[in-house]
């Protein structure tokens, strides 16, 4: 009976890792607030407190975390992007 919980515990966390890795921002925030709801109402307000506040700090729009005005950059006009040049790359491509 015990190695049922404790697999059930497991499989239910390795769940909730791949739901906050995987699907998309807004879905993860709402899933993190139901999380909240239900760990309040259960009497764990310590728990709902911490999913509550990293639900909130997410986003607004569900982007790029990156809220400034400022244009992505454009790569530079010698083929340099990152650091790496395509002739760079070129050298390390295996024949």
């Amino acid at each position: 009976m015990l190695q049922n919980l404790i697999v059930g515990l497991i499989v239910a966390w390795a769940l909730w890792v791949a739901a906050m890795r995987l699907l998309p921002r807004p879905l993860r925030a709402a899933l993190r607030r139901y999380a909240a709801r239900l760990a309040g109402a259960i009497g764990l307000a310590r728990l709902a407190q911490k999913l509550t506040t990293s639900a909130s700090a997410a986003g607004s729009c569900g982007g790029c975390d990156s809220c400034g005005d400022k244009p992505a950059a454009a790569p530079a006009k010698d083929g340099v992007v990152g650091g790496i040049g395509v002739e760079a790359l070129r050298r390390t491509i295996r024949r």
